[in-house]
């Protein structure tokens, strides 16, 4: 049977939510690169204890991200991607981010933060997912 108007709106609902929970996750993402202390002289126990919450952020950055990609694959009526694409596809926008964040000269605590966050990245993404 065919879905009336209203129920096939309450479908795209949880699709909308992986889309704005993964745009949440990039919002955030962004914020925590640029305040973040990075001083070598101040809140080394902060610091020295950061890296498993950066590896759990990545994890659950790239999770969201890959069923947001999904998801607004089936809001724009495309056919969805395998898993496989939406992880390519993740894992290669994510990089790209945190490469160019890497890069900025004129902010090293933002290159320092991003290069944390690299690491993180790879440690987070599954293996099989390379």
């Amino acid at each position: 049977p065919a879905l009336s108007r209203d129920s096939a709106k309450l479908v795209q609902v949880p699709k909308r939510y992986f889309v704005l929970k993964a745009q949440a996750y990039r919002r955030g993402l962004t914020d925590l690169l640029a305040d973040i202390s990075s001083r070598e002289d101040a809140d080394w126990l902060a610091r020295s204890t950061a890296p498993p919450a950066w590896v759990n952020f990545m994890r659950e950055y790239f999770e969201a991200g890959v069923l947001a990609e999904q998801a607004q694959a089936a809001l724009d009526n495309r056919d969805e991607p395998d898993e496989r694409q939406a992880v390519d596809s993740v894992a290669e926008a994510l990089t790209k981010l945190l490469r160019s964040k890497c890069e900025e000269k004129s902010a090293p605590k933002l290159a320092e933060n991003a290069a944390v966050a690299l690491a993180a990245a790879a440690l987070a993404i599954p293996p099989s997912n390379y």
